[in-house]
């Protein structure tokens, strides 16, 4: 994509990234939309950095996943988690429906 960055994070935790938090200064970010891979390491991580660091941000839960899709496990009680304290929308797509709406002549 024009214009995109990547960053390398070595750690599950974005934040001990310094590459990563310089470019986020550099370009003035203050909201971020967060998904990955392994829920209960690096999407925890980056949330309760971004919380602790006072970023807005949203975790469409389609954009999540987890090695233990379980109900029972830790992986449903950290998908509780950010459904019930950090509201987010459960699809990208309803994230992207406004911005698509405003974009249209």
């Amino acid at each position: 994509m024009p214009g995109a960055s990547i960053v390398t994070k070595y750690r599950f935790d974005v934040w001990q990234c310094e590459e990563f938090t310089q470019l986020l200064a550099a370009r003035g970010v203050d909201g971020l939309v967060i998904g990955g891979v392994e829920l209960c390491c690096c999407v925890l991580y980056a949330v309760l950095g971004a919380d602790e660091r006072g970023f807005r941000y949203v975790v469409p839960q389609d954009l999540i996943s987890g090695q233990d899709p379980g109900d029972d496990t830790y992986n449903q009680a950290v998908r509780d988690y950010l459904r019930h304290t950090h509201h987010s929308p459960e699809t990208a797509d309803a994230l992207l429906k406004p911005w698509r709406q405003q974009a249209t002549p």
